[in-house]
C-alpha cells in the first residue's frame, strides 16, 4: 500500500488518469489541485485506488454562519 498526496499522483500518472482512476473527471482533478485540497491517494497491492480529504472540523466557513 502506497500513500501519496493527489499532486504527487496526478504528477506520476497525469490528471486524466488519476480521475479514471477514482471514477471522475478530470476537470475535478484540476480544481481539487488548484484549490490546493488535502487529498490523500492510496494505492493498494491489487491495483485499486482510493482518495481520501482531511478537513477542518468544524469547517471554519460555516462556523461564521452560527455565529450571527
Amino acid at each position: 500500500m502506497d500513500r501519496l498526496t493527489l499532486s504527487q499522483y496526478a504528477s506520476l500518472h497525469g490528471q486524466k488518469k488519476t480521475a479514471q482512476a477514482l471514477g471522475i473527471c478530470q476537470a475535478a482533478i484540476c480544481k481539487a489541485l488548484k484549490a490546493r485540497r488535502h487529498i490523500t491517494v492510496t494505492v493498494y497491492a491489487n491495483g485499486e485506488v482510493k482518495a481520501e480529504e482531511i478537513k477542518p472540523f468544524p469547517n471554519q466557513r460555516h462556523q461564521a454562519d452560527f455565529a450571527a
